[in-house]
């Protein structure tokens, strides 16, 4: 043990060797002809010191991570002030607060003086990292997949061969929607349809739930042919009540066979998909 340590070791002995480094340090600022900043001004980006002619003398102190100005003491912060964290508030570099008050943290961007005498509560913990996504969020597809499960309230299902979604209580594809496919729509990875349906090929790389005794050919009033109208591939027959007649150029449907005897007009027009690309005569009345 050294001599010395019991002096230097002395609290007062400490303030009063710091108080004379501190004026120590200006004096020799001023020998060399620097400045001290005044209070209020920045005291770091070269002018290190503050001005020491104030009573109570500033002192410097951090306001954030880059910006430090000379501020008068008192140093500690009063009641309901910030004492700690990351905002843009000047506080020391250790944490202190007025007597009979406690710097407790709020959050990790801020503590505030806080009565001693009341109790102390803890700021809640974190939340947990997300692990899946959210409902109506990207679960997967193509290279992108953050997150391959979804939360519990939600099915990961396929959109697309390059995307697919949280969807919520999801449910199986309803009459005439796709089941399997490539299509831009919401799909089970396994195929699921409603009851009495079955998930059906129904054109090339596309299926979908048709009901029992409609697996094969469209309906009454469903189109068979045509380029407009349907977002689903058609199926250029009909159930053997029905034939498929043309309506226009763009659309033809499943419907009654003409009456034989009846007035025929012939529609103008291409018929795309019709044998020679002509639309056939169809029955109509005569106004």
């Amino acid at each position: 043990r050294s001599p010395t340590d019991g002096l230097i070791n002395n609290p007062l002995n400490k303030t009063m060797m710091l108080t004379v480094a501190f004026l120590t340090a200006v004096a020799f600022a001023d020998a060399k002809g620097l400045t001290c900043a005044l209070t209020n001004e920045e005291c770091k980006s070269g002018v290190a010191c503050c001005n020491s002619a104030m009573d109570p003398p500033d002192h410097c102190e951090a306001v954030n991570q880059y910006y430090s100005k000379c501020v008068t003491q008192p140093t500690c912060a009063a009641a309901e002030q910030q004492c700690r964290g990351k905002g843009d508030t000047v506080m020391e570099d250790t944490p202190c607060c007025d007597a009979g008050y406690t710097c407790v943290d709020v959050n990790e961007w801020y503590g505030t003086c806080t009565d001693s005498s009341k109790p102390v509560v803890p700021p809640p913990p974190p939340p947990p990292p997300q692990t899946c996504a959210d409902t109506d969020a990207q679960c997967g597809g193509g290279t992108f997949s953050p997150m391959d499960c979804c939360n519990a309230d939600s099915e990961c299902e396929v959109v697309n061969a390059y995307y697919s979604k949280c969807v919520n209580q999801p449910t199986c594809a309803a009459d005439n929607e796709l089941c399997e496919g490539t299509g831009d729509h919401v799909m089970k990875a396994a195929p699921c349809c409603s009851d009495d349906h079955t998930c059906v090929l129904w054109g090339t790389g596309w299926n979908v739930c048709r009901a029992a005794g409609e697996e094969t050919c469209a309906v009454h009033g469903e189109q068979c042919l045509g380029s407009g109208y349907s977002a689903m591939p058609l199926k250029d027959c009909c159930n053997p009540a029905d034939t498929c007649v043309t309506i226009n150029e763009y659309y033809s449907q499943c419907d009654t066979p003409p009456v034989a005897g009846a007035a025929m007009v012939r529609a103008e027009g291409h018929c795309p998909g019709l044998p020679g690309g002509r639309c056939p005569a169809v029955a109509a009345a005569i106004a």
